[in-house]
């Protein structure tokens, strides 16, 4: 099954056409998926239960599972280990610091750069993740956590510009209305100095 969010949203289309079903159920959909915590297909009560068979049946809704969270007594700082379709390991931290809720993301398994100023470069770089499983470290701890980021910082695991199309394609899902509708000014991208990707 290919990943619901890593599928262009005129191929969903032409799906839901060939199942003699409107455009506004892609808006449906999307809207379970973004704004409503939609776990499974299954949960899309509004939808037709055929076609939440067929969409369980084509599309993966959740590439990510969470696997366990460490807590900071200290600070109320929540660490995020979640299992991927290949059994790799993506951390996400959850920082709350008084109305700002701030995440930071991961774009990579492992990173190659080995920055001396950060842990992540200890681990040795194994994939790049795509867009979706980028987007679902947000929407399971937004679900877990039963309130939405205010603030999005990819400074995790990885290099940001070094996985440019699929970070790019996630913050596109981020700041669409069709998405989850966030500012761009709550979005913060760190990276250790790749001026092609930069100037792009």
């Amino acid at each position: 099954r290919k990943t619901f969010l890593d599928v262009p949203s005129d191929s969903l289309l032409d799906f839901l056409k060939t199942q003699s079903q409107g455009a506004f159920r892609a808006k449906q959909i999307y809207e379970w998926f973004f704004q409503k915590d939609a776990g499974s297909f299954q949960d899309m009560s509004d939808l037709p239960a055929s076609l939440r068979t067929l969409l369980d049946e084509r599309y993966l809704l959740h590439p990510l599972r969470i696997r366990r969270k460490e807590e900071s007594h200290e600070d109320g700082t929540i660490r995020y280990f979640f299992e991927a379709h290949d059994n790799e390991t993506v951390s996400t931290v959850f920082l709350p610091e008084d109305d700002r809720l701030a995440l930071c993301l991961s774009t990579q398994v492992g990173c190659a750069y080995r920055c001396q100023f950060c842990a992540s470069g200890l681990v040795p770089f194994k994939r790049q993740l795509s867009a979706a499983e980028i987007i679902d470290q947000i929407l399971w701890i937004k679900k877990d956590q039963k309130r939405a980021p205010t603030n999005l910082l990819f400074m995790g695991m990885g290099e940001p510009l070094a996985n440019y199309t699929q970070v790019v394609q996630a913050i596109r899902w981020i700041t669409s209305s069709v998405g989850l509708g966030m500012s761009p000014s709550r979005v913060t991208l760190s990276t250790s100095g790749l001026i092609p990707q930069i100037i792009k």
